[in-house]
């Protein structure tokens, strides 16, 4: 079926590294991995974006983790658990939480959201890939 996916978040004060995926033809929840472990794992989070970007590969973009707002890119294999930082090449996003991520035709859209001092952002950024 499809899916949704979604990535840590909060519980009172404690931050997840969590992914878990909503199957949207069932309405059914699972957990696709547990607390994110191990190099190129990225930090505990909430406001971050995660997308599909094929029936394999997701890509999480920025967040918050409680004391900085972020611009860091990982990718996750959900077939093996193993999470891969990157770096993109070129001008990045500034640093955000609460933003809107998509892929639309091999491509990452990145639009808005929140960065320090609670300024709210209207840009978009694209990435191919």
């Amino acid at each position: 079926g499809r899916r949704l996916y979604i990535y840590g978040g909060r519980t009172g004060r404690r931050k997840h590294s969590d992914v878990w995926a909503l199957d949207t033809d069932s309405w059914e929840w699972s957990q696709v991995v547990g607390d994110a472990e191990g190099e190129g794992a990225p930090s505990a989070r909430d406001f971050a974006s995660l997308v599909a970007v094929d029936d394999r590969h997701l890509v999480l973009f920025g967040g918050y983790d409680g004391v900085r707002w972020l611009n860091d890119t990982s990718l996750l294999d959900v077939r093996t658990g193993e999470w891969r930082a990157f770096k993109v090449p070129g001008p990045l996003p500034s640093p955000r939480s609460g933003h809107t991520l998509v892929s639309i035709n091999a491509r990452l859209l990145l639009f808005g959201g929140e960065t320090t001092n609670g300024q709210i952002l209207g840009d978009l950024w694209a990435l191919k890939g």
